[in-house]
């Protein structure tokens, strides 16, 4: 990818990560070409990408969609995901202080709280995880 598509393919890609551009959501070439004041064949490069990622899907003669999340996908994730996280701990309880167990508390901590808000934003349960001062 050319570093002059770069930021547009990260901006998209953040905002279909984040689920600011929802499932289903359908996107146009023509609609990211203003937005990003570019020519479509950028944007086709990028969409492509975005494809390639399983971020978008295109559907013939229909357009390109946000990719529909994969319920049962996710629980696959979830279970690896939890069996790497303990497995991790397991092996780094041995080379942690006790202050790195209290920030580490203080971040689940926030993040609990973060959950428990109202109108809750991707971005303000990431900044839970990220910053111990949230």
């Amino acid at each position: 990818m050319t570093k002059d598509i770069a930021p547009i393919y990260e901006t998209l890609k953040r905002e279909i990560v984040t689920i600011q551009l929802k499932p289903g959501t359908r996107i146009r070439e023509e609609s990211v070409s203003e937005r990003f004041g570019v020519s479509r064949t950028p944007v086709r490069d990028v969409l492509k990408k975005l494809e390639e990622d399983k971020l978008l899907t295109v559907v013939p003669k229909s357009g390109t969609f946000v990719t529909k999340l994969d319920l049962n996908g996710l629980t696959d994730i979830m279970y690896l995901r939890a069996a790497v996280e303990t497995r991790v701990m397991i092996e780094i309880m041995d080379s942690v202080t006790s202050e790195q167990i209290q920030e580490f508390r203080d971040l689940l901590a926030n993040q609990l709280k973060s959950l428990e808000a109202k109108d809750l934003s991707a971005e303000e349960f990431a900044a839970a995880f990220y910053d111990v001062d949230n």
